[in-house]
């Protein structure tokens, strides 16, 4: 069995665990056994002081996926649990690192391979950090990662229980030959290795990972780049929760609209559905950039079916809003919200983002409402996206031809 050795004993300047420290509302020790799980240990064994309620949260979330935890405080506990022909994973205290990164170097197919990982003895985090990344020799220092065989590990038995374990098993690996690997680094890709010393450290990764994990934003969309780039301000606050806040916001913000509508107030039930759009927007920047950074594979069903409400209830606003239950004026509001949905799914990609930007539709019925044109405004919407469909259909044979 592959056993991962977590710690959450060392503390920053301002007393606080660097275990504890969040990046994008998780703990960094729940960023440690992500990359445990990444290199297929199915038992955790975490070192520290006392069971503090971040080490009790990430107990609950390993077991429920049916792995073992153990919360221990001293090397003796360590030798008890491991069993002889364990391989043993050692993360350093507050070590940030990229799963998928670390899996690369450290996974052979399938099967972790056995090797004190390094950093050269001049590389920035051995310089300032010399503690940490303990120094092997004049040109090598330790890179925080390392896995060895358990049989070496039970040797911990020889030393004074009160000995660092986390130095002692490094010791350990050397002594009993345990392969020396460097942990390479490309060009611009030092940041995948940190210690989290601080909050200021965690905050700057945060910020790094959800720049690298946000789309570009595009001006043909401008509902959707507003709501990706308020999600990239809050990040912070909330990338766990987000996706399912926002919509709980989208579904209150479109049904308070649709009553407003039918209350006689068509101009701001219709923003409000704007609103409500733009919300639904956020919940998809949010999925996106929680599965991106989070490494959690988001499902798109949750998403299409808040999009499906939200034109339902666009659609009803609209009826509303006109005043004219006629079948002519229903067969108008209902053509302008199909139509923009096929629109969207044949237009080329620089234009089909706009399609699907009901908050910016919304606003355009909403102003339109204002000034007492709003079927006019849904009539000539339904008519260009009529022609673009059109336009992309003429594309389709022509493109067939070259």
């Amino acid at each position: 069995m592959q056993t991962a050795l977590l710690s959450a004993r060392k503390r920053t300047a301002t007393g606080e665990y660097r275990a504890a420290l969040t990046v994008a509302g998780r703990t960094v020790l729940a960023w440690q056994a992500d990359i445990a799980k990444q290199l297929k240990c199915k038992r955790f064994i975490c070192l520290c002081d006392q069971t503090t309620d971040e080490i009790l949260d990430l107990q609950r979330n390993v077991e429920a996926e049916g792995f073992e935890f153990h919360a221990i405080r001293s090397s003796l506990q360590l030798i008890a649990l491991l069993r002889a022909e364990d391989s043993l994973l050692v993360i350093a205290d507050g070590l940030l690192a990229e799963a998928d990164y670390v899996a690369s170097i450290a996974m052979d197919e399938s099967k972790l391979r056995r090797a004190v990982f390094t950093l050269p003895a001049d590389h920035e985090l051995p310089e300032k950090f010399p503690e940490d990344f303990e120094r092997i020799d004049a040109a090598r220092s330790w890179a925080g990662i390392l896995a060895m065989r358990a049989a070496s590990a039970q040797k911990l038995a020889d030393f004074p229980p009160d000995g660092d374990p986390v130095s002692l098993l490094l010791r350990l690996a050397l002594q009993t030959g345990t392969e020396i690997d460097p942990f390479p680094f490309g060009e611009g890709q030092s940041e995948r290795l940190l210690l989290a010393t601080d909050a200021a450290v965690t905050e700057r990764h945060e910020q790094d990972l959800v720049a690298r994990a946000s789309p570009g934003l595009s001006l043909v969309s401008p509902g959707q780049a507003g709501a990706t780039a308020l999600v990239r301000l809050l990040a912070p606050f909330g990338i766990a929760n987000g996706p399912i806040t926002s919509s709980a916001v989208a579904v209150a913000l479109g049904a308070t609209g649709a009553l407003l509508a039918y209350q006689e107030y068509p101009a701001i039930g219709l923003a409000l559905l704007s609103l409500a759009a733009f919300a639904g927007a956020m919940s998809r920047a949010w999925s996106d950039l929680s599965g991106a950074v989070l490494r959690q594979k988001q499902s798109g069903k949750y998403a299409r079916l808040l999009s499906d409400v939200i034109d339902i209830l666009a659609l009803i606003a609209i009826i509303f809003a006109l005043r004219d239950y006629s079948l002519s004026t229903l067969s108008v509001a209902l053509f302008a919200i199909g139509l923009s949905r096929a629109a969207s799914r044949g237009a080329p990609a620089a234009i089909a983002p706009f399609w699907n930007d009901r908050a910016v539709h919304l606003a355009i019925f909403s102003v339109s409402a204002v000034y007492g044109v709003l079927s006019e405004a849904v009539a000539v919407f339904g008519l260009v996206a009529l022609a673009q469909i059109m336009l992309d259909q003429a594309r389709k044979p022509l493109s067939k031809d070259k």
